[in-house]
Order: structure tokens, then C-alpha cells, then sequence
């Protein structure tokens, strides 16, 4: 299992919902109106810094991530300029019931 995190311009909520829904993701937790700075620059939802990102939690299996990085890249390049997309992921042990959408099976030791 891996725990996704999607990081993107708020600008482009409705095109990560529509890659959500398209690759039948259904388990996330989304935490809107994040400030930070990256490579689309400072977003700090001020006058000199405007903007915000909107962040996404997944935890998933291995498999499920390739078509994910896919369709992130695929909306990325559609761009004519980058509006600030990142995905990266890192090991998870779920403890307890699994999320939502995320089969439980215990890890091999």
C-alpha cells in the first residue's frame, strides 16, 4: 500500500475530480485552500502571492498508481503553462479498518 499525495492549483479542482471519478477512485481525504511555494511559484492566497492549492490523500495499492501519474501528467501537459501540479507517494500500514475503496490485507512480513 502506498499513500498518495496530490497537490495541485484549487484552479483545476473539477478536471482531478473528473480524473478521480474516471479511474473509479473513491477513497481520499481533500484538504482545500493549502499555501505554500513550488514550481508554479508562491501561492499564499494574497495580494502579492495569490492563489491556493488544494491537497489530496490516497492510500492505495501499488497498482492503482501508475494510471493515476498518467492521467495528473496527461491534465499537467495540457497546459500551456504549468499550473502547479505535484504527486508523490510513500509506504503505508493501515492500522485498523481500512479507508474506504481500499481492500484490507494483512502485509507479508
Amino acid at each position: 500500500m502506498r499513500m498518495v499525495y496530490l497537490i495541485y492549483n484549487s484552479g483545476i479542482d473539477d478536471d482531478i475530480n473528473d480524473i478521480l471519478q474516471r479511474l473509479n477512485i473513491t477513497g481520499y481525504t481533500k484538504i482545500l485552500v493549502a499555501h505554500g511555494s513550488g514550481g508554479a511559484g508562491r501561492k499564499l492566497g494574497i495580494a502579492i502571492w495569490p492563489g491556493a492549492n488544494n491537497v489530496l490523500l490516497m492510500v492505495m495499492p501499488e497498482e492503482q498508481i501508475e494510471p493515476l501519474v498518467e492521467a495528473v501528467a496527461q491534465l499537467k501537459n495540457s497546459f500551456s503553462k504549468n499550473p502547479g501540479i505535484s504527486i508523490f507517494s510513500v509506504p503505508a500500514e493501515i492500522h485498523g479498518e481500512a479507508p474506504v475503496g481500499v481492500p484490507m490485507k494483512p502485509e507479508p512480513r
